[in-house]
């Protein structure tokens, strides 16, 4: 990554980019802010809650497609193949200011109820009946100590409903 923030790569990570619908840019994903009830919740746990329709790539995983090349290059691009084809839905939770314990916690809570808020939609890993979820959701909790305390369900649910209604398209 260059200075200025932009991805050095080559012609062929580009094209490899295009063709798999990722995005090496994490802060291409556009704030999800659909009503009340997301803004709600985003206020109470402290999170800023961000979507793409594209897949995005982990930024520690942006020095495999360093251009001067990499030992594990080849696999990352299996790994993010495999990954683009088998699960629509991506979801990223990060979170800073707190122990790793919480913060691990914390975020493993948050995306275990949504997933399961999806299923209570009918989403299974981002796919529904003659629908799909398809893209990356990124979360992004400030305060993870005082995300814990709450129960993580109205966050899953509120997430859930919010994708269904602004992000769900019909099947590939």
């Amino acid at each position: 990554v260059k200075p200025d923030g932009k991805l050095q790569t080559t012609r062929e990570t580009r094209d490899f980019f295009l063709e798999h619908n990722l995005e090496p840019d994490n802060g291409a994903a556009r704030r999800l802010t659909t009503g009340p009830g997301l803004q709600n919740v985003s206020k109470a746990y402290h999170a800023t809650i961000a979507f793409s329709p594209r897949h995005i790539i982990h930024p520690h995983d942006l020095r495999f497609f360093d251009p001067r090349g990499h030992p594990l290059a080849a696999a990352r691009r299996a790994k993010y193949i495999r990954k683009s084809q088998q699960e629509p839905l991506w979801i990223m939770i990060t979170g800073a200011g707190a122990s790793s314990v919480v913060r691990t916690l914390t975020q493993r809570r948050l995306k275990s109820a949504i997933y399961r808020s999806l299923e209570d939609l009918g989403f299974q890993n981002g796919v529904g009946d003659q629908k799909e979820i398809r893209g990356t959701l990124w979360i992004t909790i400030h305060d993870p100590v005082a995300a814990s305390k709450l129960a993580p369900e109205p966050f899953g649910e509120a997430v859930a409903k919010a994708l269904r209604s602004r992000c769900s398209q019909p099947l590939r």
